[in-house]
């Protein structure tokens, strides 16, 4: 290909608007569907090997680091803005997580590390590279 932008139409406009942005034309309700059972598959359960490696395991995070901090909504949706935000994540954003991380029982801090990992994953705001 000539160039990294060959897969981007050129005169794609952004739908609402009069902005040409062509990489919003690899956007679509499938594209955005297919990421978030990516991520929930990634955040609560395995990613499957390739059939071509046997013997593989899959892939699963080590929850460790956010299980040991999920007692606090508040550090844990700190650690996640550091580590998957750069510390961009909205005082809006991290309201809401917060409040959502708080809903689930502080008994269970393991569904609390992965819950706030994948909404982290699947916002809006993580979705668009700044």
């Amino acid at each position: 290909a000539p160039s990294v932008f060959n897969f981007y139409p050129p005169t794609y406009v952004v739908p609402g608007t009069q902005v040409l942005g062509p990489e919003f034309a690899l956007q679509n309700a499938s594209a955005a569907i297919d990421r978030y059972n990516f991520a929930n598959a990634l955040a609560f359960g395995t990613i499957a090997p390739l059939a071509t490696l046997p013997g593989a395991t899959g892939t699963a995070p080590n929850w460790a680091s956010l299980e040991s901090i999920a007692g606090d909504p508040d550090a844990l949706v700190a650690q996640l803005n550091g580590l998957l935000m750069h510390g961009t994540m909205t005082a809006a954003m991290r309201s809401t997580l917060t409040t959502a991380i708080a809903a689930v029982p502080a008994s269970d801090p393991m569904t609390r590390a992965k819950t706030a990992f994948y909404l982290t994953i699947t916002s809006p705001q993580y979705q668009v590279e700044r």
